[in-house]
């Protein structure tokens, strides 16, 4: 959008398809499925098993054997549907479901691509003795002599760097860390 590559048409678009999306999540966040509002066998025939508490529908879509199909079953001991059908757009309860279900993978990568880029931001003195630090293999030591990176980045992007070489460097910077602190 920034670089004018998409038209004001197909980004109204998107925004909108965001917007049901959300709308959705929080739909199916705020709507609460009790044991006692819902007969057993319809739980039964919606999920495959009963419930003992309350959960929300964004909490039983997250289960690996319920999707939206299955949600739309689910009705109070009246016979109400709590997700009545052609409320939303397929293309939109199918997206919902795909964020759903992964969201706890997406925000443990996310967490993991964060603690990833503050390790490539710790810095590698120029005088360190990469021959002093146990366990680093002499092809490993050998390339870290010859580059010699400012950072843990530069290093991990070393033709042939290991990850268990790039977990030595970090235990050493820490144990480094460490006595300095000791020191003051």
């Amino acid at each position: 959008r920034e670089l004018g590559i998409i038209c004001d048409t197909r980004w109204a678009i998107f925004c909108e398809k965001q917007e049901q999306i959300a709308a959705e999540k929080e739909r199916l966040k705020s709507t609460w499925i009790n044991p006692k509002i819902v007969s057993r066998e319809t739980l039964l025939d919606a999920l495959g098993q009963g419930i003992e508490r309350e959960y929300s529908l964004h909490d039983l879509l997250r289960r690996p054997e319920v999707n939206y199909e299955k949600l739309k079953k689910l009705k109070n001991k009246e016979g109400v549907p709590f997700l009545k059908n052609n409320e939303v757009a397929p293309e939109i309860t199918r997206q919902v479901e795909i964020e759903v279900k992964y969201e706890g993978y997406v925000k443990r990568q996310q967490k993991e691509v964060q603690r990833q880029a503050e390790q490539d931001s710790i810095a590698l003195p120029q005088e360190l003795d990469y021959g002093k630090i146990a366990g680093l293999s002499n092809e490993v030591i050998e390339k870290l002599e010859e580059v010699r990176p400012a950072n843990i980045g530069q290093a991990r992007r070393i033709s042939g760097m290991t990850p268990a070489a790039i977990s030595l460097l970090l235990v050493h910077m820490r144990r480094v860390q460490q006595s300095r602190e000791k020191v003051n």
